[in-house]
């Protein structure tokens, strides 16, 4: 009886210890280089869940050990390319080999999240890979791109607020702005434009009233009017060879190897992957 106990005890715990395996598993978080707890790829798993279901897209997020003779670019474009996921998305991968960091864009995202947004998106997100604070860095780079995709996107704690495309205002901070005056901001800019104009006028119209009063000078018309008369002699006049002077310079070369970086280099730009698809995004070291 108290083997049969026993056996039934394992079996369940075995089961148990399944479901909770399985709880997590997902094919949008691949955890490779196992930088993530147990719970902490929950915890993530079901964020990109939620993404997904918010926005209609697919986001990845790819840790591994190495690219495997990749370029960062090319190993999240097939990464991407290859595992059959939407074709609207993006895959976020930490490599652990080169410490890179890099984000391949796909579909509408190509376009809606160029290199330079990235970088402000990846601004907080860095400092935590660099830590070592993974679940936080993967946290962070989620909320900050639900954020930006939802029309709220918060950058060195300045909202830049709302814009909706069917109608004529700019809403930010509850203050409404038509699209004739889109933000506090431009209307600053406008007034100062508006400044410096008025003062560049006031400049010319000074410079033009002192000029007119310098007029005691007399042109000359030839060399012979600064000389006086019959103090300059000529008897004789020669020519000398003194030497000569060359200077070389090299000219530059043209070097096709240079190509636009993503975040602090590394492949950025718009590119078409080995699979035909178009791609963006960019990434860096951390």
């Amino acid at each position: 009886m108290k083997k049969i106990i026993s056996l039934s005890l394992a079996v369940l715990l075995s089961f148990v210890l399944s479901l909770s395996a399985f709880a997590y598993d997902s094919a949008y978080l691949i955890d490779d280089a196992d930088l993530l707890t147990d719970y902490e790829e929950e915890l993530i798993a079901d964020h990109l869940d939620r993404l997904r279901d918010s926005h209609g897209m697919d986001f990845v997020i790819h840790t591994t050990p190495d690219t495997y003779g990749k370029d960062i670019a090319s190993y999240c474009d097939d990464y991407y390319d290859n595992g059959g996921y939407a074709a609207d998305g993006l895959i976020f991968v930490i490599s652990m080999s080169e410490r890179d960091y890099f984000t391949s864009t796909c579909g509408v995202l190509v376009d809606t999240l160029d290199y330079y947004m990235l970088e402000s998106l990846c601004n907080t997100v860095v400092p935590c890979l660099s830590e070592g604070e993974y679940y936080k860095a993967f946290e962070t780079y989620l909320d900050n791109i639900d954020s930006y995709l939802s029309g709220e996107w918060y950058d060195d704690d300045y909202y830049i607020g709302e814009y909706y495309e069917n109608d004529d205002y700019y809403y930010s901070d509850d203050n409404y702005y038509t699209s004739g005056s889109s933000s506090i901001f431009d209307s600053i800019v406008s007034k100062e434009i508006i400044l410096i104009v008025i003062a560049v006028i006031i400049a010319v119209v000074i410079t033009l009233v002192l000029k007119s009063k310098m007029n005691t000078a007399v042109a000359k018309r030839d060399a012979d009017d600064y000389v006086v008369k019959g103090s300059f002699r000529l008897d004789g006049s020669r020519d000398v060879f003194i030497g000569t002077h060359t200077s070389r310079r090299a000219l530059p070369q043209n070097n096709n190897n240079n190509r636009p970086g993503g975040i602090s280099g590394g492949g950025g730009g718009v590119r078409v992957s080995g699979g035909g698809v178009r791609h963006g995004g960019g990434g860096g070291k951390f």
